[in-house]
């Protein structure tokens, strides 16, 4: 009954009009016709000056924040002289498909190991995200070591995947989603979700442009803490980057609520990789919205 509650409830909170089907990668050119390009070209292209946001990322109207987030690090790392270690990043419009999208980034201090930088993403005269990132250089005189617990969940091969034709947001389309972890949509238990993540085309390396899209990808912990729909959406996000050398999947993302108040809640994603270590974590404002 969970994993069928789980099914009717998910398609439901995303609409009726998107099935899961083969990843559609197309986006405008420059030129304005469209192409076809790999998950790995799609990263790339984000770091151009003047870039599109695929329609097949859409979560509505417009495109879902994880690939807001990509597009946020790789602008920002064109800028950055050491790796990104915390980003943080304000949704400030609906960013939309297919529109020309720029980016502003300043560095506003650097030292000899550190920089601070700000950004913002534009569409026409729109700011559509703006924010803030750290960066700095890997530093050998502490141990590394993680005090988070991983959840316990099944193997991957253990866990079903969302099934195919599930009503679901157009950017479902990238991913696989095996729901494993906290309970079901409108429960009503505890705010907490998540379960096992993938690209449908993986990319060749799990950098932090990955790492961002994936950490944004779930639905919100406090769905489950409902007992009837309501829309919900992030307002800001901060991402910090704990990432070894090589990152492997599937991802297990953990997504727990810690508190609502005033018409907003706050909730802590944790991700961990194919190896059972924790690459990255975030903390995501939501409003309630009605």
């Amino acid at each position: 009954m969970e994993e069928l509650r789980l099914t009717l409830v998910v398609g439901s909170q995303f609409g009726s009009g998107c099935t899961f089907s083969p990843p559609d990668l197309s986006f405008p050119s420059k030129t304005g016709s469209s192409v076809s390009t790999s998950t790995d070209a799609l990263f790339d292209s984000l770091s151009e000056p003047e870039f599109f946001l695929p329609s097949s990322f859409c979560l509505q109207r417009g495109v879902f924040g994880g690939i807001v987030i990509a597009a946020a690090v790789a602008q920002v790392e064109k800028r950055a002289r050491f790796p990104i270690r915390t980003l943080h990043l304000n949704f400030a419009a609906l960013a939309m498909p297919s529109v020309t999208t720029r980016a502003s980034v300043e560095v506003l201090r650097e030292g000899s190991k550190t920089q601070s930088l700000s950004f913002s993403l534009l569409q026409g005269d729109t700011c559509v995200a703006h924010g803030t990132a750290f960066a700095g250089e890997p530093r050998a005189n502490t141990k590394d070591e993680v005090f988070a617990k991983r959840p316990e969940v099944p193997a991957p091969t253990e866990v079903p995947r969302l099934p195919e034709g599930l009503p679901m947001p157009p950017y479902a389309q990238h991913l696989w989603f095996q729901p494993g972890w906290g309970g079901a949509p409108l429960s009503g238990t505890a705010p907490r979700s998540g379960g096992y993540l993938s690209f449908r085309d993986e990319p060749q390396a799990y950098d932090r442009r990955a790492l961002g899209l994936l950490i944004d990808s779930w639905w919100p912990s406090f769905l489950t803490h409902e007992t009837q729909l309501r829309p919900m959406g992030t307002t800001s996000i901060q991402v910090t980057f704990m990432v070894p050398e090589a990152v492997t999947g599937p991802f297990l993302l953990q997504v727990q609520g810690q508190v609502l108040g005033d018409g907003f809640g706050v909730e802590d994603n944790h991700l961990w990789d194919g190896e059972g270590r924790l690459v990255a974590i975030a903390q995501q404002t939501i409003a309630m919205i009605r």
